[in-house]
This record gives C-alpha cells, sequence and structure tokens, in this order.
C-alpha cells in the first residue's frame, strides 16, 4: 500500500464515467441556487479524474476517458502503456456508470448497439 501523500513519484489515474440522470436535476436547481450552479459546472464525467486526482492528492497525469462500452479497457491500457514508458511509477484505472433514476432493460433490435442477451462484450467477436 502507498501513501498518495508521503509517496513522491508520480502516481496517475485514468478514470472513465457515463453520465447519469443526476447531471439533469442538478440543470434545475442551478436555475436557483448560484451553489447548485457551481457543482453542475463540476459533476458531469468529464471531472471524475480531475476530482479523484486532487482528493486522493495524485502528483501524475489525471486522464478523463469515455469510449462508451469499452471505456474501462481503453483505461486500463493508457494505465499500462504510461507504466511501459515510465510517464507514471504508479496508474490507477477504472471506469463507472450508476444510472440515476434506476432503469433496468432495453429493447434489442438487429444491427444497433445493444446486445440481444444484456451482456457488453466490448473486443469480441460476438459484440
Amino acid at each position: 500500500a502507498y501513501d498518495p501523500g508521503r509517496y513522491k513519484g508520480r502516481i496517475s489515474l485514468y478514470a472513465g464515467a457515463g453520465s447519469t440522470g443526476h447531471l439533469l436535476s442538478l440543470l434545475s436547481e442551478a436555475r436557483k441556487d448560484v451553489g447548485a450552479g457551481m457543482d453542475l459546472a463540476t459533476s458531469g464525467p468529464e471531472s471524475l479524474a480531475m476530482k479523484a486526482s486532487f482528493k486522493l492528492q495524485l502528483r501524475g497525469e489525471s486522464v478523463a476517458v469515455y469510449t462508451a462500452c469499452s471505456t474501462g479497457l481503453v483505461a486500463i491500457h493508457m494505465a499500462c502503456q504510461s507504466l511501459l514508458t515510465r510517464q507514471s511509477d504508479i496508474a490507477l484505472a477504472g471506469a463507472v456508470r450508476i444510472a440515476s433514476p434506476q432503469r433496468t432493460g432495453y429493447v434489442h433490435q438487429e444491427g444497433l448497439i445493444y446486445s440481444p442477451d444484456g451482456h457488453c462484450r466490448a473486443f469480441d467477436h460476438r459484440a
């Protein structure tokens, strides 16, 4: 385990997030409250890496990644490349999507992005 506050090397973060309904609720609040407007400016998925790096006191790259279904895999690839090229001493990678409000299921149509059985298979021949 490394303590980012004491570790002097470069710890980078490659992170991605899908959009949520939370942003829409902030839009309605921003009209009434200046503070809510500030939340709106930094609550999108593109701010995830920057906010997490700041909170964790990381001193390496902070890269927002979004490539739809492959975001997590691309973030891991970028972290590995950073380690191989010695841009970072430690690299963290990940992705998240939290739907708000919660929804389940979708309608599959041949030729569109959703799989017929509900499983995401990025980079797979069955994708």
